[in-house]
C-alpha cells in the first residue's frame, strides 16, 4: 500500500464497522448509592426530537420497561436509525452515547465526522447544564481477506518470536490472536488486537484488525465553554493517529 494512499480511496475498504463512544459522570446518587442520570429523563425526549429532525425517523428501545430507565446508567436504552436497521447508528443512554457507522458508508471528512460533531451538538444542548465527559474513545473494525495462496498463520510461525510453546513442529498454528498498546499524545492511549477469524461480510478467512484509541482523562475539558470544539480536535487526532497505524502495518505483503 502506498504512503500516500488514504484507506477512503481504496475500491474495497476493509472497514467493516466504525464506533465513536462518550461517557460522562452521573450527576446524583439514588439513596443506595447508585449512580443516577437525573437529567436524563428530559434530555432523551429532546435527543430523539433533534434525530427525527435530521432523518433519524426510525426509533428502537432497547431497555426493559419495568426498570427506572434513568438508573441503568451506561447501558444502551434507545437505537436510532434512518432506515430500519441499517446504518448509520446512533445509540444513547443514561451517561453514554455512541455513533456507528458501517464500512460501506463510511467516509470521514464527508460523513462519520459531520454525524459525529452534529450528533454531541445535540447531545450538550438537551442537556440542562453541562456534561462532565468520563470517558471517550474512537473504534475501528477492519477485516482483511487473506490472499489466495498466503496463509498468515504460517508465515507467523516463521517469526523469530517462539509461537509453538513446546508443541511438535510438525503441528500447525490453527488461530492466532496478538495485542498491543501504545502511549500517544493528547493523554491518549491506542490498543490494536489481531486475530485470525472468518469475515463475516464476505465468508473468506480473515485477518481481523481492531484499533481502539481512548482518551485517558477527560477532566481537562471540564467546564469549557468550547467543550465541543475540543472533542472534535481530539476525534480528529484519534482518527488520524488510528489511520497511520493501519496504513503502515499495511503497505507491503498484506
Amino acid at each position: 500500500m502506498a504512503n500516500n494512499q488514504h484507506l477512503a480511496n481504496l475500491q474495497n475498504p476493509p472497514v467493516q464497522e466504525v464506533v465513536f463512544e462518550a461517557r460522562w459522570k452521573p450527576d446524583s446518587t439514588t439513596e443506595s448509592q447508585l449512580p443516577y442520570d437525573s437529567r436524563f429523563e428530559f434530555a432523551q425526549g429532546r435527543v430523539a426530537e433533534q434525530l427525527e429532525q435530521h432523518g433519524f425517523c426510525v426509533h428502537r428501545r432497547i431497555a426493559p420497561d419495568h426498570i427506572a430507565t434513568p438508573l441503568l446508567t451506561e447501558q444502551i436504552v434507545h437505537q436510532f436509525w434512518q432506515a430500519k436497521g441499517e446504518f448509520p447508528l446512533v445509540q444513547f443512554g443514561p451517561c453514554i452515547v455512541t455513533v456507528n457507522e458501517a464500512g460501506a458508508g463510511y467516509k470521514w471528512e464527508r460523513g462519520f465526522r459531520p454525524l459525529l460533531q452534529k450528533t454531541l451538538q445535540r447531545l450538550l444542548e438537551s442537556y440542562k447544564g453541562e456534561l462532565t465527559l468520563s470517558d471517550v474513545k474512537l473504534c475501528y473494525i477492519h477485516a482483511l481477506d487473506l490472499p489466495a495462496g498466503m496463509d498468515f498463520l504460517q508465515h507467523l510461525q516463521k517469526l523469530q518470536v517462539n509461537l509453538q510453546f513446546g508443541i511438535q513442529s510438525q503441528q500447525e498454528l490453527s488461530d492466532v490472536s496478538v495485542n498491543f498498546g501504545y502511549r500517544l499524545d493528547h493523554d491518549s492511549t491506542l490498543h490494536c488486537s489481531m486475530q485470525s477469524a472468518i469475515n463475516n461480510r464476505t465468508g473468506n478467512p480473515a485477518l481481523i484488525w481492531h484499533t481502539v484509541v481512548h482518551r485517558n482523562q477527560c477532566e481537562v475539558w471540564e467546564g469549557q465553554r468550547r467543550v465541543l470544539g475540543s472533542v472534535m480536535q481530539w476525534c480528529q487526532y484519534a482518527h488520524s493517529a488510528a489511520s497511520n497505524l493501519f496504513k503502515n502495518g499495511t503497505r507491503k505483503t498484506l
